[in-house]
């Protein structure tokens, strides 16, 4: 297997070949050039079996992980053996099934894809064994979709576990050209067996933009399962169409509690531009209100990610930062430092701020006078209760205050007995953020300072 540079032998069950100069990529044909002039350093896993033939092949230029997941390898690596016994039951089990069966196991020919039609058949089989041992074979024959697709599909719904964990994986390895099977895929995304599911969600990796049809179409799905797993699987996908945040936003009112929590959470991680998130703070701004501690956490975070075009959602964030939860207080405070909020807001936000500096939590402490530093000299009547905070029993609460008096500048004068007894502080992060305060508020006084 060719995996990340900084897994050593000690961290997997299996070998590693690491590849820094592509001789044994280059060797399976996996490497190639960057528009023709040099290696590319996209990284790449790719599973060998004994007799060298590329059984997985997991690379981050086509697909929407940087690396391939280690819980998928060890699952890939553990199906090496099964699969080879599955086909080799077949012998014993049904010759015919197995002469087709058979190519599979050796390096893939010619003779292989003309064996897919019996293994195509073979999936209607009464025998569970015999299905298994087919489906074995197609994962590593990668048959023509035009042919394959609708056994394979039908396969999904087998009763027997192997049968169907298979099948997805052979829709996988079939790529872009398994899109039309993307909602039977989506459906599988709920399967009571873990490792079918696991397999599912590489297969939409694997089949890439061509899958999210199916997951846009699985959040209309009249089982909550399968919405919620539609929205949890979305982020994976670099690109999305346009459609996706309406679309998200579509359920965000869903009756079931951990649809709606999911739905957020996809808006939160959605590798998508502010801007294009920003049809979505309206109904972030709903969540906001939600009785689920998580669903309201994960709104404010998703508002973060929204950043200056969630201006909107500025009153509603200073609103929860008297929420009982402190994770909730923690991400609205993280938000309004993202968003960067409008003048209009100023008297509102800085008290609730100046509260927020005397919260329990340490880490809203800070975000607090981070967000006080973000706002500059607006945050002026906060100048008494930074200067407090100089004295905070948390070493980054009080260099984040002292920051925030910096960015406040002139106006911050108050606040110079306690600035200059924090030059004295314990700590040295803290002594220098004071330094530059004093610098930066007054520079006579600075220069009377005895240096150190």
């Amino acid at each position: 297997m060719l995996g990340k540079e900084e897994l050593g032998p000690a961290d997997l069950p299996f070998p590693v070949l690491v590849d820094p100069v592509f001789t044994a990529s280059a060797t399976y044909g996996t490497a190639f050039g960057l528009y023709g002039r040099e290696w590319t350093d996209w990284p790449g896993a790719f599973v060998i079996d004994r007799d060298g033939v590329i059984r997985f092949a997991y690379r981050a230029g086509r697909l929407s992980g940087n690396y391939a997941d280690t819980d998928h390898l060890l699952q890939v690596v553990d199906g090496l053996g099964e699969k080879q016994k599955l086909i080799a039951a077949l012998r014993d089990r049904d010759a015919r099934i197995y002469q087709a069966a058979a190519p599979a196991l050796e390096a893939i020919g010619p003779e292989a894809r003309r064996a897919v039609p019996a293994l195509l058949a073979a999936l209607k089989e009464d025998n569970a064994d015999v299905r298994a041992g087919a489906v074995a074979a197609l994962c590593w024959i990668v048959p023509p979709a035009r042919t394959a697709l609708p056994a394979l599909r039908q396969a999904l719904t087998d009763k027997d576990e192997r049968v169907r964990r298979l099948a997805v994986e052979a829709l996988g390895e079939i790529g872009p050209d398994a899109g039309p099977a993307g909602p039977a895929i989506v459906r599988v995304l709920t399967d009571g067996d873990a490792r079918v599911r696991t397999a599912a969600l590489y297969a939409l990796d694997q089949i890439g933009p061509a899958a999210v049809p199916g997951l846009l179409e699985g959040l209309k799905d009249r089982d909550p399962r399968v919405r919620r797993a539609s929205a949890s699987a979305l982020p994976r996908f670099p690109r999305l169409p346009e459609e996706t945040v309406p679309a998200l936003v579509a359920v965000l009112r869903d009756r079931d509690p951990e649809v709606r929590l999911a739905v957020v959470r996809a808006l939160q991680r959605l590798p998508a531009r502010g801007e294009v998130k920003k049809a979505a703070v309206p109904g972030l701004v709903e969540v906001l209100k939600d009785s689920d501690p998580r669903a309201r956490q994960a709104a404010a975070s998703a508002l973060e990610t929204v950043g200056p075009h969630a201006a909107a959602a500025v009153p509603a964030l200073i609103a929860i930062l008297k929420d009982e939860a402190v994770e909730v207080r923690r991400a609205a405070v993280a938000a309004l430092w993202r968003i960067e909020p409008a003048r209009e807001h100023d008297r509102a936000l800085v008290l609730a701020l100046v509260e927020r500096l005397r919260d329990p939590d340490a880490k809203v402490r800070q975000l607090a006078a981070i967000v006080l530093s973000v706002l500059g000299p607006r945050a002026e009547p906060a100048v008494p209760a930074l200067a407090a905070a100089l004295k905070d029993s948390d070493p980054r609460v009080r260099g984040s205050a002292a920051s925030a008096l910096t960015a406040i500048g002139p106006g911050a004068r108050a606040a110079l007995p306690a600035i200059i007894e924090a030059l004295k502080d314990e700590n040295a992060d803290v002594r220098s953020s004071a330094k530059e305060a004093l610098q930066k508020i007054d520079p006579d006084a600075a220069r009377k300072v005895p240096r150190r």
